[in-house]
C-alpha cells in the first residue's frame, strides 16, 4: 500500500488526488444531481460523501466509525461556517431580485462560485490532512464497491444526517465513482 501523497499549496489552488477524483467523479451524467439530492434533502457534506468513495475507490480498507466520527468533525465548522453561508450567497444571488443590473448580479455570483470552489477545495485538503489514505491494486473492484457502500453507511449513520434510502441517488454516484463497473455489479451491491 502507498499513502496518496498531497501537492503544496500553490497561491491558494489545492491539488491532490482526492480534489482530481472529486471534480472527474462530479462531471459525469447524473453524479452532481445525485449530491446535490442528497445534500439538500439529508445533510449530506459532499466533500464527506466523496471522501468515502475516493477511499475505496483506490483500494483503501473501510473506514472505521472513528475515523468517520473524525472526519466529520474536522471540516464541520469550516462546512457550516464557510461552504454553506457562501452556498447561501451564491443561490441568493440566483434566486432573489436585489433591483441591480442583472449583469452586476451575473458577475458577483461568478466570483462567489470561484470562493466557493476555493473553500470546497480547502475542505477536501482539511479531511485529505485528517485521514492518510492508502492505495492498494490488489482490492478487487468489487470489494472497492462494497468498501465505498461501507464507508457511506458509516457516514450516513451520523446523527446529522437523514436518510431515507435515495439507491438511485448513489446507483448515480457509483456509477461515476466505478465507470468500469457493470451497473448490474452496483445494483448487486445496493441490496
Amino acid at each position: 500500500m502507498t499513502p496518496c501523497k498531497l501537492d503544496k499549496m500553490d497561491n491558494i489552488q489545492l491539488t491532490h488526488p482526492f480534489w482530481n477524483f472529486s471534480l472527474e467523479v462530479y462531471s459525469k451524467k447524473g453524479v452532481s444531481d445525485a449530491c446535490i439530492t442528497l445534500q439538500e434533502k439529508c445533510g449530506v457534506d459532499v466533500n464527506i460523501l466523496l471522501f468515502c468513495c475516493w477511499a475505496a475507490s483506490v483500494g483503501h480498507p473501510v473506514l472505521s466509525k472513528d475515523e468517520v466520527t473524525l472526519l466529520c468533525k474536522s471540516v464541520a465548522d469550516w462546512n457550516y461556517d464557510i461552504v454553506q453561508k457562501l452556498r447561501h450567497v451564491r443561490k441568493s444571488l440566483k434566486i432573489k431580485n436585489y433591483e441591480c443590473n442583472e449583469e452586476e448580479a451575473r458577475h458577483l455570483q461568478k466570483l462567489v462560485l470561484d470562493v466557493e470552489l476555493t473553500a470546497e477545495q480547502i475542505e477536501q485538503f482539511k479531511l485529505m490532512r485528517t485521514i492518510t489514505v492508502l492505495e492498494d491494486d490488489s482490492v478487487s473492484q468489487m470489494q472497492r464497491i462494497n468498501n465505498a457502500l461501507e464507508n457511506i453507511s458509516l457516514y450516513f449513520s451520523s446523527p446529522k444526517i437523514s436518510t431515507p434510502r435515495h439507491n438511485s441517488e448513489l446507483f448515480n454516484l457509483l456509477r461515476g465513482v466505478f465507470p468500469k463497473a457493470s451497473k448490474t455489479d452496483i445494483k448487486l451491491a445496493l441490496k
